[in-house]
């Protein structure tokens, strides 16, 4: 599809969704909610996708929502409720995207902004890059999963800290806090996420997705849930010809 607000490109087993408004700092309106909604229902039935990464154009990553847009001066509570209604499905069709999904930061990611990027599985950052709960600067109270993924990330007095201040963080602090899992320089980013999305993409795509799947199951069961997860998925992988797939891969590069 042409898109108005972002571009999708596919290349090697990976496809990257750029948030794509570089002159409002990537200010998320409702076509671009409605553009990555319907890229994710897109990319969610390609089998030829193994690893998705989200990124901004131009200087930053994503500046939260638009506020020049009309819906920020209503106090319609149902057009209000409305738009929240659809920012959540977005964050819902984000985390529910089978395969693994790195957010590639090159700078500014605050707001809702900041809340995509800790909705991926994995947060690759510049040095650049800048985090922030910017909500309660503005005395608008946080959306878009933050109340949900921040705690998770970095503890509840932390989250608290965060959101309650509105504080910036910078790269570096955000990888010690939790939420960032590499850091480096401006020139780098690129290569740096699809290093990472490569390696993803060289293993069996239904078993990084199964893996993806436990993870989260995992971290909201109790530890026999987990377990049995773990073991119906194991067995399962063990019984339809993928594990042996790998078995044979393995021993032609031992040989090699």
């Amino acid at each position: 599809m042409n898109y108005e607000t972002i571009i999708v490109q596919k290349e090697n087993g990976m496809a990257t969704i750029t948030l794509n408004r570089p002159e409002k700092l990537n200010a998320v309106n409702d076509e671009m909610i409605e553009e990555l909604k319907e890229a994710m229902r897109e990319l969610r039935q390609d089998n030829d996708v193994r690893v998705v990464i989200m990124t901004g154009a131009g200087r930053g990553f994503c500046s939260g929502g638009d506020l020049t847009m009309s819906i920020y001066q209503s106090t319609d509570a149902t057009v209000l409720f409305r738009f929240m209604e659809s920012l959540a499905q977005l964050v819902i069709q984000l985390r529910a995207l089978p395969q693994p999904v790195i957010a590639s930061i090159n700078g500014v990611a605050a707001g809702g902004g900041c809340n995509l990027a800790l909705g991926c599985d994995m947060v690759v950052a510049s040095e650049e890059a800048r985090f922030s709960q910017i909500f309660v600067k503005g005395n608008l109270h946080p959306d878009t999963g933050g109340t949900y993924f921040l705690p998770r990330l970095v503890g509840t007095a932390k989250a608290m800290e965060l959101m309650l201040t509105g504080k910036m963080v910078g790269a570096e602090e955000a990888t010690k806090l939790g939420f960032v899992n590499k850091v480096v320089p401006a020139d780098q980013l690129g290569s740096a996420t699809k290093e990472l999305a490569m390696a993803i993409a060289k293993a069996s795509p239904i078993v990084t997705r199964m893996i993806k799947s436990s993870i989260y199951k995992g971290a909201s069961a109790e530890l026999p849930a987990a377990l049995d997860n773990e073991s119906r998925t194991a067995v399962l992988i063990m019984t339809s010809g993928i594990y042996q797939e790998g078995v044979e891969a393995s021993n032609q590069n031992e040989k090699k």
